[in-house]
């Protein structure tokens, strides 16, 4: 998945580490980091502080593992040799066209700005200063991963993969129905001080918590774009297998998750969230972790 180094780019091309800067494009101090854009082919994202957490284009929040690893990976990038200059080197051309242009502020405090990318096989990244023209090899001590790649991920890979937004210490209800059945064949419900299975006198407390942990922080493995899959928008037109109702103290918080049935051997499951009507990927070791009956969780003996 993400990348985070670029390998023995010191000795590339047989050429030593030349008077550069070790610490050129290395942010100390990410504390100040408000927001973050990220502008490549016509294309922006935007990273923006919002409260104590961060959102994607002001519209999603963002993961927080994410967010992490981007300021981990600028707090930790050091510069190799220089790559040459432009307009006559190749790479400073290349970083112009197809790279990506990193900007992170502080308020409307510009603190640092570059260019990042990569050579054609992507085994060594590279960043340039706007002020500049010179691009440098770039790297992290002990990581060999495409560097790059991190700054070129798409929209769908800086979300928060939560599928809801309830905890357990929050939810009121949660229901699973299969197909159309008006009758929930899992029916928790928060009542008198404490969770109660719909039917089941003699719970497994422990067993029952369990699920509640797993359930409410399921995290899916893939958003999926209308069109970008076809067989995917077919199956979504289908009658689900199953729908898992999530209802919180906050209202805005209620979600359902349906899951689609399996499409030939795949060990996956097409999902849909709704409201926001969004197609997911969820493993099916997941799922099958989240489908459970009201006997389930009867106390054994």
């Amino acid at each position: 998945m993400v990348v985070i180094n670029a390998g023995a780019i010191l000795f590339d091309n047989g050429q030593s580490v030349q008077n550069a800067d070790r610490y050129k494009f290395t942010l100390i101090d990410t504390s100040q980091v408000d927001r973050i854009t990220l502008k490549q082919a016509g294309t922006e994202l935007t990273f923006q502080k919002a409260g104590n957490h961060w959102q994607v284009n002001q519209k999603y929040k963002m993961d927080e593992r994410m967010t992490g690893l981007i300021f981990a990976v600028m707090t930790s990038v050091e510069t190799g040799r220089a790559a040459g200059a432009a307009p006559d080197n190749q790479v400073a051309d290349r970083l112009l066209k197809e790279g990506v242009l990193a900007r992170f502020y502080n308020g409307d405090k510009l603190i640092s700005e570059f260019y990042t990318g990569g050579n054609p096989t992507k085994t060594n990244s590279y960043m340039m200063k706007v002020s500049e023209s010179v691009p440098y090899v770039v790297y992290i001590p002990g990581y060999s991963s495409y560097l790059a790649g991190l700054f070129e991920l798409k929209i769908s890979d800086w979300r928060s993969k939560k599928a809801f937004e309830t905890s357990w210490s929050s939810l009121k209800s949660l229901k699973v129905k299969q197909g159309n059945e008006n009758l929930a064949q899992l029916d928790i419900a928060f009542q008198e001080g404490f969770f109660k299975v719909a039917g089941v006198s003699n719970i497994d407390t422990v067993k029952m918590m369990d699920y509640l942990e797993k359930a409410t922080n399921l995290v899916v493995d893939q958003y999926v774009e209308p069109g970008g899959y076809p067989g995917y928008d077919s199956l979504a037109t289908t009658q689900p297998e199953f729908t898992i109702f999530l209802e919180d103290v906050d209202a805005s918080k209620n979600r359902q998750l349906l899951i689609y049935p399996q499409a030939g051997n795949e060990a996956r499951r097409l999902g849909k969230l709704l409201p926001s009507r969004e197609m997911v990927i969820i493993r099916q070791g997941k799922v099958d972790s989240i489908l459970a009956v009201n006997s389930d969780f009867e106390q054994a003996g």
